[in-house]
């Protein structure tokens, strides 16, 4: 029999990642309906940076890249800023 106590941290982390999934989710599904209909990019093209995108995230959560300094680089190198 589980603790509650487990239990609840088990439930705790099925919210956070459901959050994590869908809050990811909606970000990739703007990216590509903005990438499509406002700048034209293909099916193929849409594709290859979301499957960018997807990989870079991994290696920011396996600790291969950190986020930090991809901002970091972002606003030294090219000006830009996410709010």
């Amino acid at each position: 029999m589980k603790c509650l106590a487990s239990q609840a941290k088990s439930e705790a982390e099925k919210i956070k990642w459901n959050a994590v999934y869908n809050s990811t989710r909606v970000i990739l599904i703007a990216l590509a309906s903005v990438l499509t209909d406002k700048y034209g990019y293909g099916r193929q093209k849409v594709h290859q940076i979301i499957r960018s995108i997807e990989d870079r995230a991994d290696s920011i959560n396996k600790g291969y890249i950190n986020l930090d300094d991809l901002e970091q680089i972002l606003r030294d190198e090219y000006g830009i800023v996410i709010q």
